[in-house]
């Protein structure tokens, strides 16, 4: 592998036949679009440009090939991805010198691998992965730092993570280095107007280029002028092309694709004026911030995957990052009259689903998650207004699950979704025939649980009093029909211990501390990961930390495959994987911030947890374990960061405790009492347990 440079002053010279170049952009990884110079080249050469996240990955045709679907969900369900590029790697024939830009996001790859094919050489130079909005850049504010030196690079690799797959938009234009990539979404339309109109009668000339693609081997799209439409097709060969077009006065420029293609326009002049390539300088189909559960891969956000992220959103950003707002609002945007919400919605999608369209992922499991993930939000961040205006949306989706209670007390998952029957995306977690499983029950008591909370913040008592009462029997429901000496059964049908089932308990504190400690005795790591889904041991190890046992939310740590984000021998990306799969090739997702596990650290290892919304009032909880002797790390409030820094030696804890005005809270060390801290400097000298 040759050593990677950030640039080429001189220039990199390839040769059609030569070894590859391969650039390692290091375990942090990074993602967008790929730009470069052309500064000579001779022959006739075409440049390949390859991604992947490890080294078993890097061929010529980098780590996937789409080959015109993504359909790992089956064979009628594609996946809407783009303008994500899922073939993971390009083709440039090169004709001129001059700037490339490549026209999908390469969502994610640790490193470029570059080529020469046909004859001849390329001699190129600046070359860039740009963040064209492709994730986020908001500043960290939030910090952690411990004495287990294992944990500080997983919460930065989770936070890294979280950074890849936290996305600013999935617009269907995109603007890069000067270049307007214009696309086709599947729900919204692949057209769009300048902003700025013609001063005269005249002509438009629009100067442009398609992308070679192997598997889309001719490009399309029309120019848009008043009501008359050109047709351009051509080959997708990376050759610069002008079309000029007859324009009246006050009259706009514009594009349309009805399908898939790749153009790349390098400008636009009406009636003798150039156009801006800005995004302001448009108007075309946008869409909201929101956490996605991979950047690689889907790019989707997915309801039951945001709880699990969330709070490494809150331990590291600001409370006013957009992300998980737009994400929620995103899910109640896309609720069918019935009152399900769609589990993972098309971003761009702006109309409301019919009824009966239950989406690509139909599951009542997923459904549910939006009411915790709002009440975990508002916990954090204290936005009354949009639990204000999010709350009809949880109104008709308790409606929704209300039709769906047997007279015995189960939620039975078949009775409006036919596919269910089937086994196809229906219940994911251990339900059989009608879905008799614990991890509905347990999803709708959470449901009722966080529902009342959000009833009593908007003032509506008498219904939050109801929820309470309905989440009291499903609670009654949960131990008298699927509690065993182990913890929780997956399902009536299937009478087995279910480690995911009781992660969840665990996470969502549903258990007694008997219960708990029930649960995590069952969960043995004597041969590597003690759940084979990652997302679950990650819940696992809240809820372990979150119980008061911190030796056992280690262990659930170090027996999974966090290791290999502080492992030197790992070539991969250092981030949270999805069920954390030590992947090194193929499709799986090597960015998932639901396994992340900062927030959990900064929880439950700092201590620092809200309890009154908006940090109205917080609680600092050290744990006790042998490895754990001191931490330090900064949170955000709404009120501003609180610092903290705790340390043990032997028996003896002591605190400094830096509060924001606005805010109050306690600190509790183990078997001692809470020691209350106010605004300002708190210093707890060492004490004993």
């Amino acid at each position: 592998m040759a050593a990677s440079t950030s640039v080429w002053a001189a220039g990199l010279k390839l040769s059609a036949g030569g070894e590859a170049y391969v650039k390692d952009y290091g375990g942090a990884a990074t993602g967008g679009y790929a730009t470069f110079l052309v500064t000579a080249f001779d022959g006739k050469p075409t440049l390949r440009l390859s991604y992947a996240t490890h080294p078993a990955g890097l061929r010529e045709t980098g780590d996937f090939t789409r080959e015109g679907s993504v359909r790992y969900l089956g064979p009628t369900v594609d996946l809407p991805v783009l303008p994500a590029n899922l073939n993971r790697h390009e083709l440039y024939p090169v004709s001129r010198t001059g700037r490339f830009v490549a026209p999908l996001i390469q969502g994610l790859e640790r490193y470029v691998r570059f080529a020469v094919e046909g004859t001849g050489s390329v001699t190129i130079e600046d070359f860039e992965i740009v963040n064209a909005k492709t994730h986020s850049t908001e500043p960290r504010v939030g910090s952690f730092v411990c004495s287990d030196a294992r944990l500080n690079p997983i919460w930065e690799g989770s936070v890294r993570t979280l950074e890849l797959a936290s996305i600013p938009n999935h617009d269907a234009w995109k603007f890069v280095c000067g270049r307007l990539l214009p696309r086709w979404l599947e729900k919204a339309p692949g057209k769009g107007l300048s902003r700025q109109t013609a001063a005269a009668d005249g002509e438009a000339a629009v100067t442009y280029e398609f992308d070679c693609n192997p598997h889309f081997p001719k490009g399309s799209f029309e120019i848009l002028a008043g009501g008359r439409r050109t047709l351009v097709v051509q080959d997708s060969t990376n050759v610069l092309k002008t079309v000029r077009v007859p324009v009246k006065k006050g009259e706009r420029i514009g594009f349309d694709l009805q399908k898939e293609s790749w153009p790349v326009i390098h400008c636009v002049v009406l009636a003798g004026e150039p156009v801006p390539l800005e995004e302001d300088a448009w108007d075309y189909a946008r869409t909201p911030p929101y956490v996605s559960d991979g950047a690689k891969r889907d790019r989707l956000v997915w309801s039951g995957d945001l709880w699990w992220a969330q709070r490494n959103v809150y331990a590291a950003f600001a409370p006013t990052e957009p992300f998980m707002k737009g994400s929620l609002e995103m899910l109640a945007r896309n609720q069918t009259p019935e009152g399900y919400v769609h589990a993972a919605p098309y971003p761009e999608r702006t109309d409301a689903p019919n009824a009966g369209e239950f989406g690509h992922y139909p599951s009542d499991e997923f459904s549910a998650w939006i009411v915790p993930v709002l009440a975990d939000h508002y916990l954090h961040v204290g936005d009354l207004d949009l639990v204000r205006r999010l709350f009809p949306t949880v109104v008709r989706l308790v409606g929704y699950y209300e039709t769906g209670f047997g007279a015995d007390g189960l939620y039975e998952q078949d009775l409006k979704h036919p596919n269910r029957a089937k086994g196809t995306c229906g219940s994911a977690f251990g339900a059989e025939g009608k879905g008799h499983a614990a991890y509905i029950q347990l999803m709708l008591w959470r449901v009722y649980h966080d529902g009342a909370k959000l009833a009593e913040a908007v003032g509506e008592a008498a219904r939050a009093e109801a929820w309470r009462k309905e989440a009291e029997k499903l609670a009654n429901v949960l131990r008298t029909r699927f509690w065993s000496p182990g913890g929780l059964i997956g399902s009536l049908e299937k009478r087995e211990v279910n480690r995911p089932v009781n992660a969840l308990a665990l996470a969502f504190g549903f258990f007694t501390p008997d219960e708990a400690k029930a649960a995590l005795g069952s969960m043995k790591c004597d041969n590597g990961r003690c759940i084979p889904h990652g997302k679950f041991q990650a819940l696992a190890v809240r809820g372990a930390f979150a119980y008061g046992d911190a030796e056992k939310a280690l262990e659930l740590v170090e027996n999974q495959n966090w290791k290999l984000m502080y492992d030197p021998n790992w070539a991969g990306v250092r981030l949270a994987t999805e069920c954390m799969l030590p992947i090194t090739d193929g499709w799986g997702d090597e960015c998932h911030p639901d396994t992340a596990l900062a927030g959990a650290f900064t929880e439950h290892v700092l201590g620092v947890a809200p309890v009154a919304p908006g940090y109205g009032t917080f609680e600092i909880r050290p744990p006790k374990a042998a490895s754990l002797t001191w931490a330090k790390g900064v949170v955000p409030t709404p009120k501003g960061l609180l610092r903290v820094s705790w340390k043990r030696s032997l028996d003896s804890w002591s605190a400094d405790v830096r509060v924001p005005d606005g805010i109050a809270g306690s600190i509790v060390f183990p078997g001692g009492r809470p020691q209350a801290l106010k605004p300002g400097m708190n210093r707890i000298t060492p004490q004993g347990d």
